[in-house]
């Protein structure tokens, strides 16, 4: 017998923290451990998912579906123009599980 899977949803939760960001309408996920992510590796597997590239450097991914987010070498992501936590947790949720696909 195996091991019950985990909802992704829940364990979303126990590997990111999700706080509103105090200057308005935007959500900010960061990794409960230090990660490091390769954002050119990422980069493209987000535009092959159909998220537009906006900006890429050495210190930010900034990519744009519904929302704008900016996603970070440290994995913290900062989705902008979201109205509410379900909303944001269900996009922090999409992005992580295509990155852990690959």
């Amino acid at each position: 017998m195996g091991a019950t899977p985990i909802p992704r949803l829940v364990f979303m939760e126990r590997i990111f923290v999700l706080k509103p960001c105090k200057t308005g309408a935007a959500f900010q996920g960061t990794p409960k451990k230090n990660v490091r992510l390769d954002l050119s590796k990422y980069e493209t597997i987000l535009k092959q998912h159909g998220y537009e590239i906006i900006l890429h450097t050495n210190d930010v991914l900034i990519v744009k579906s519904k929302y704008d987010i900016s996603i970070f070498p440290s994995g913290r992501v900062l989705i902008k123009d979201v109205k509410n936590e379900k909303d944001a947790r269900a996009e922090l949720d999409k992005i992580f599980m295509l990155l852990c696909l690959k």
